[in-house]
């Protein structure tokens, strides 16, 4: 797996030798080396801002980094599919079919939707890092108030979905399902 940073000069790679390394774009020079997963590093997550990152590894562990702090993990969390709110200060993962947003900074929870008759698959963060939209198994994409916890809206989307995205203006939220099909809901209303 492999991501630039934010601004491009650093690039970050997790690899099967369970080592995440921070890279120089340009040189290629190895900038830092951060070790101590439990197994292959599947995904890395560099944050907007840069100043943390997420490596998933293959046995569902999320590893929270600081990296020009500390060469030891911040936070060790169970889950998958880690997406960071646009300012960076959240991370929002997938967890036993729920989604969790994590605080950053206080180091803890915010909230964990509730598990129901289908499992939270991916989620997204509006732009504006207020809303948080969970798609599931049961074809539903959830629309979660992120100070609250509280659901806001949900949208059926007819089949089970894979994936889901908010428009740069917040005002539509797209579903997307394993055949391919797309909805788009207008949320602006």
């Amino acid at each position: 797996s492999a991501q630039f940073e934010a601004g491009g000069n650093r690039l970050v790679t997790g690899s099967n030798d369970g080592t995440v390394r921070i890279w120089d774009a340009r040189s290629g020079a190895q900038l830092d080396i951060l070790e101590g997963h439990d197994s292959e590093v599947v995904s890395v997550h560099p944050s907007p801002d840069g100043t943390t990152l997420i490596s998933a590894t293959q046995k569902g562990q999320l590893y929270l980094w600081t990296p020009a702090a500390s060469r030891t993990p911040v936070q060790i969390m169970r889950g998958a599919f880690p997406v960071y709110s646009a300012a960076g200060s959240r991370v929002c993962y997938v967890d036993n079919g729920a989604a969790v947003v994590w605080d950053i900074s206080a180091g803890k929870e915010i909230f964990r939707t509730k598990p129901g008759s289908a499992d939270v698959v991916r989620t997204c963060f509006s732009p504006d890092d207020q809303l948080l939209l969970a798609a599931a198994t049961d074809g539903a994409g959830r629309l979660y108030d992120v100070a609250t916890g509280s659901l806001v809206n949900s949208f059926n989307h007819g089949e089970e979905v894979k994936n889901g995205a908010f428009s740069p203006d917040q005002s539509m939220v797209l579903l997307l399902s394993d055949a391919g099909l797309v909805t788009v809901w207008d949320i602006a209303r």
